[in-house]
């Protein structure tokens, strides 16, 4: 709403409340208005309000409407004037109240840790004093073991804590620009002001790690190379394998005949993996089976191959491209040696050992790493030179794949070797196994029921009838075996089917015609009795 009549205007610069004209423009040259906070604006047609109170009292954490927004509110009635108020009163009841100070053990050892001054991150400061605690020296000892390249003091494990905490140029700086008190500097910043005197303190940290750790990686990389460069030669000099690539094509062709593909004057080499997948019309053997088997027939010498392909294997686990990185990084660090020592400021050379000690490095190890970089180049020409030779494209395939090609067949070759054995152990068990039946059924030929060797006259054979008849221990009587041949599904012959019938019915009637077999007495001299009727005799006995 517009100004009441006969109020002032605003103080100059402050906001205008709503509604309310523009004030006066400012006089030309004038200074500019100095800025009010919103909160000090009064509102239109209310009074200052009284700074109270004279003592500090407990805050009352409320939320208040800005001044601007006072008018048209209920608040514009209620500012008009100001109660009374008993200021002491409530002075005494939420003043605030001192608290005392509690000297203990922990507050005397607060007090009395004096204050360091912090320059660097606070992480950053938290991280690099645990690492400079585990070495045990001061920062200046520290100092003193790089320009003396002191590897007792400083060996490759502390070098590599070390070039975590080492200073960058910037933070270098950083404490070099202070100026107060040394001794209230912090740990970390009292180290990286020692550091600072050491020129190029992070390169100089980097190299002179890669100097400790230089036999280990040497040592990696060449065994690498090494590896790969004995396989490639055994490839590339193998005759027995290039015998078994000429009989595959020989192969091939034949099989082939008469069609687009037969007639080849060669093969890719992922032609090697199909040998496994084709199977002969029985699908008992694989074609690489049937190649080994005319191979073992005709051409034993031709399996050697496996042994010249021995260490393929471990050849094509090492990858081509993080085996070059290394060797690059090798060779990128003896490049950085070189251009420090030649940077190196002669004049220093009293305190600091740096030149010295890596110029002798540098001149021992150099041609070694230049060596190692040249075989590591030929080995990508030699690479070329296979693919082209077997019909792949050159400079796409990776060292380890083209070995690998040649690992995997071997292991094929010997896998296949491995199944033809299998066979032929399980062709032998067949085989015994089929003669073994044989002599069982040659063994159920029907034997005599009764030895004639063992029956000797009329009362011989009545007796041994009877035995066979009745049983020995051990051993099933006539009747029980007809049984069970009966039983069994087995026609019996018509005189032991009948014999069979007459044994078992009970419907047998005894002839009585015959006289009673009187009974035997013991002594000697007793004629035998008569042979009668066998049916009778066997029913007497």
């Amino acid at each position: 709403p517009p100004l009441a009549p006969g109020a002032p205007p605003p103080p100059p610069g402050a906001p205008r409340a709503p509604g309310a004209p523009p004030g006066p423009p400012p006089a030309p040259g004038a200074p500019a208005p100095a800025f009010v906070r919103p909160q000090d604006v009064i509102p239109a047609g209310l009074k200052a309000k009284p700074k109270l109170p004279a003592n500090k009292l407990k805050n009352l954490h409320w939320t208040t409407i800005p001044n601007q927004q006072v008018a048209d509110t209920v608040w514009m009635q209620l500012n008009d004037k100001e109660p009374k108020l008993d200021v002491p009163f409530f002075e005494e009841a939420f003043a605030k109240v001192e608290k005392a100070a509690v000297v203990d053990a922990v507050a005397k050892k607060k007090a009395a840790r004096p204050e360091f001054v912090k320059l660097v991150d606070d992480k950053r400061s938290y991280n690099i004093d645990l690492s400079l605690a585990r070495f045990r020296i001061t920062p200046e000892e520290i100092r003193d073991a790089v320009l003396a390249m002191d590897s007792e003091l400083l060996n490759q494990s502390h070098l590599q804590k070390l070039k975590n905490c080492v200073p960058t140029p910037e933070e270098i700086e950083t404490v070099r620009s202070y100026d107060g008190d040394v001794s209230q500097l912090g740990g970390t910043e009292k180290f990286f002001l020692a550091l600072s005197d050491v020129p190029n303190i992070e390169s100089r940290v980097d190299v002179w790690l890669f100097q400790q750790s230089f036999d280990e990686l040497y040592s990696e990389a060449q065994r690498k190379i090494s590896t790969v460069k004995d396989s490639l030669r055994d490839l590339e000099g193998s005759e027995m394998f290039q015998q078994l690539l000429r009989l595959i094509l020989a192969v091939g062709n034949l099989m082939n005949g008469g069609t687009p593909k037969g007639q080849a004057y060669g093969f890719k080499l992922a032609t090697l993996k199909q040998l496994e997948s084709t199977k002969t019309n029985d699908n008992t053997r694989s074609l690489l089976q049937v190649i080994v088997q005319h191979v073992n027939k005709h051409a034993p010498a031709i399996r050697n191959f496996t042994n010249d392909f021995a260490n393929l294997q471990e050849a094509a686990r090492i990858e081509c491209d993080p085996c070059l990185a290394e060797i690059r990084n090798i060779v990128g660090y003896m490049n950085k040696i070189k251009n420090q020592i030649a940077s190196f400021d002669d004049s220093r050379s009293s305190i600091d050992k740096f030149k010295k000690v890596m110029s002798a490095f540098y001149d021992e190890k150099a041609e070694k790493v230049a060596e190692l970089q040249r075989v590591s180049d030929q080995l990508l020409v030699d690479v070329d030179r296979i693919c082209a030779a077997y019909g792949e494209p050159k400079g796409k395939t990776k060292w380890e794949n083209l070995l690998n090609i040649f690992a995997e067949f071997s292991e094929m070759y010997l896998k296949a070797e491995k199944g033809l054995e299998k066979l032929r152990v399980e062709a032998e068990k067949a085989l015994i196994k089929e003669e073994k039946e044989a002599q069982r059924q040659a063994k159920r030929v029907s034997k005599p029921l009764i030895d004639p060797a063992a029956s000797k006259g009329a009362a011989g054979m009545v007796d041994g009838v009877f035995d066979a008849l009745k049983g020995t221990a051990g051993s099933k009587s006539i009747l029980e075996q007809l049984k069970a041949r009966r039983a069994g599904g087995n026609v019996l012959p018509s005189r032991e089917n009948g014999l069979l019938n007459e044994l078992d019915s009970s419907s047998v009637e005894e002839t009585s015609s015959q006289p009673p077999v009187p009974a035997k007495p013991s002594g000697k001299g007793f004629p035998p009795p008569p042979v009668g009727d066998f049916r009778a005799i066997l029913k007497k006995k």
